[in-house]
């Protein structure tokens, strides 16, 4: 529990707060929805249109300039070097944070924000040591963006600047005033100085928001609706109602995990093919030992991109232990969907799983053609629903079409047994807010979210943990919520559904969006992919059938080259589930304590143990 307790405070990335925040557009106009959009802080977007045509050249230019500069800035510069320069641009603007505290009236913290500036600029040598630190002088914000709100503006209109990236009405005057009382903009004659500070500025930033832009399916969307959280300058309330719940809190911690080494990402390579049962490209990430070892195709979970943090820790821990690694994005997010599938929706296991085994057998017809004998044996190695699917490919290898690529081994991490039971699952933590009190519901949903953001720069008072098992509960129902969502906005683009009215459209979105977040995954089984199937002859028995594995118990006992890894207090799996899995694998089953569902890919512990079950899977350990 202090590994997960720790990192969980620990989420200084972007990308760990937008996990728990990615659904913030929840509420809805639908029947009945757990909480309106009401309870939520909102900004408005009357300029969508314009605001997403911005967004895609900041993305253009982030991805294309910003990312490989700041790269070539990471790898060049020591890490106590870029530490030296964040401590000096942090002083540099340390009369700016003082203006601001006095212009709030904070006379204590500017009277600190004072002495710690003098100390460093001092002590610390123009600030290139953080010398205040050891003195018990931390610190404490101030921006014209607080300053404003502090007297009373209010945020009401969401617009994203050319460059600069998301803001609002508040936000982008109070950006302007930082720079024009920002010491740096008057020091003159000192501008090549001054470039080392600004580029390690953007170093801190354009990591996590080029991740942010290149996998999640709206990126947009994503930061739009989390801005209002993350520009709120005001502490939240960090009381709590009820006990913690240590699955849901670590699987929330999963979220700042990202590969050891930063480069790792780009030492990759991206590869296309064309599948011929869709007739359309399709991407793959490939990571390719330089002598000849085992591959790895790794199927990831419900909504993964082949660029997800999650896919890319367990893609470098396969690629150090010796093994290549094959990434494709998870069948139920749209590149998937949209250039891998034959049909307009995932979710029958059947399909599903004979789609992914045709889209591998291309990709491995294009690995041999471009590695030629740099593969000994091939692996397929899942989590999550990309598990699920593994195992249910290896219990019906010997029915698979002629030519299809054929596995050595199968590993499965962290599965679910039941897709039914973890669905529900899912909604029921979605739905948590209406067992709420009315009258205080709309404040404890945005509170949740306040709490989320602020753990970027804040942390709750000593001991206290940041979530009770409500507000946990309720952050992973959304994440997973806004998975559907996209999926059903994919879906709807390309066959229109006479469930929504709302018009679709790839630059407004917000009413789609608003009627999408009201189904839960049990309306989509029964209300959207039911029909699709009963059209194709499929009967709904066969199709929840085909959810559980537990019909495939005789095969998956008999396939003697599985091996699967899960954790015992993972939400997505009941305790029966657990044991029908010990009692079908018996000793290729390996379990870890604890970690939920995926909370557990920065502890060692994990890794040791797929360290262990795969070094069998290289040729002649067998």
């Amino acid at each position: 529990m202090r590994f997960m307790y720790s990192h969980l405070l620990g989420l200084k990335s972007p990308a760990a707060f937008l996990l728990a925040v990615m659904a913030a557009s929840c509420g809805g106009t639908g029947p009945a929805p757990p909480i309106d959009r009401a309870a939520m802080k909102h900004v408005s977007d009357p300029f969508e249109p314009i605001n997403r045509a911005t967004w895609e050249l900041n993305r253009g230019v982030t991805l294309g300039i910003l990312e490989p500069a700041t790269n070539v800035y990471l790898t060049a510069v020591p890490d106590p070097v870029r530490q030296s320069i964040g401590n000096m641009r942090d002083n540099l603007t340390g009369p700016l944070r003082i203006t601001n505290q006095i212009l709030q009236g904070r006379w204590k913290d500017s009277g600190e924000e004072s002495l710690r500036f003098l100390t460093n600029t001092t002590a610390g040598i123009g600030g290139l040591f953080d010398v205040a630190a050891h003195m018990d002088l931390p610190g404490s914000r101030g921006s014209f963006n607080q300053t404003f709100q502090h007297w009373g503006w209010r945020p009401d209109t969401y617009v994203v600047l050319p460059f600069l990236g998301p803001s609002d009405n508040v936000a982008a005057p109070a950006r302007a005033m930082d720079v024009v009382g920002d010491p740096v903009t008057y020091i003159a004659g000192l501008e090549f100085a001054l470039i080392a500070p600004r580029v390690h500025q953007l170093s801190d930033i354009v990591p996590q928001a080029a991740s942010v832009m290149r996998v999640e399916s709206d990126s947009y969307h994503l930061v739009r609706q989390a801005w209002p959280y993350l520009s709120r300058t005001t502490p939240p309330d960090w009381t709590l109602r009820g006990a913690p719940d240590f699955s849901t809190m670590e699987t929330l911690a999963a979220a700042r995990y990202k590969p050891n080494d930063p480069s790792f990402v780009f030492r990759g390579n991206r590869h296309l093919i064309r599948l011929p049962h869709t007739g359309k490209d399709f991407p793959y990430q490939v990571w390719m030992q330089k002598h000849p070892s085992p591959l790895v195709f790794l199927s990831p979970g419900i909504g993964s991109h082949r660029m997800s943090g999650n896919v890319l820790v367990l893609a470098e821990a396969m690629f150090e232990r010796g093994f290549s690694v094959v990434t494709i994005s998870g069948i139920f997010h749209p590149e998937f969907m949209e250039c891998a599938s034959a049909l307009s929706m995932p979710g029958n296991p059947e399909s599903d799983r004979a789609h992914l085994l045709a889209a591998f057998t291309e990709i491995d017809a294009s690995i041999h053609r471009k590695y030629r004998g740099r593969v000994t044996n091939r692996v397929l190695a899942g989590f999550s629903l990309g598990g699920f699917s593994t195992l249910q490919l290896a219990a019906t290898e010997a029915d698979h079409a002629p030519g299809s690529v054929r596995f050595d081994h199968y590993l499965a991490i962290q599965t679910p047994v039941d897709l039914r039971q973890a669905y529900r699952t899912l909604d029921g933590f979605y739905s948590v807010p209406a067992s709420w009190p009315e009258a205080e519901r709309a404040r404890r949903v945005d509170n949740t979210f306040h709490k989320a953001a602020a753990l970027i720069d804040q942390r709750p008072p000593e001991g206290v943990p940041p979530f009770d098992a409500d507000e946990s509960q309720l952050l992973v129902g959304f994440a997973f919520r806004v998975v559907l969502r996209d999926a059903l906005y994919s879906i709807h683009r390309r066959t229109p559904s006479d469930l929504v009215s709302a018009p679709t459209s790839s630059w407004r979105r917000e009413k789609s969006y608003e009627e999408f977040m009201n189904f839960s995954f049990d309306d989509y089984l029964n209300r959207w992919l039911a029909p699709q199937e009963l059209e194709r002859g499929v009967s709904v028995e066969r199709l929840f059938d085909a959810t559980t594995l537990r019909g495939m118990e005789r095969s998956l006992r008999a396939n003697d080259r599985i091996r699967v890894i899960g954790n015992r207090n993972d939400f997505l799996i009941t305790p029966q589930d657990a044991g029908w899995m010990t009692s079908t694998f018996g000793n290729r089953a390996h379990w870890l304590p604890s970690g939920g569902h995926l909370g557990n890919l920065g502890d060692p512990r994990f890794f040791e143990v797929l360290g262990r079950v795969m070094e069998p899977m290289r040729p002649g350990k067998d």
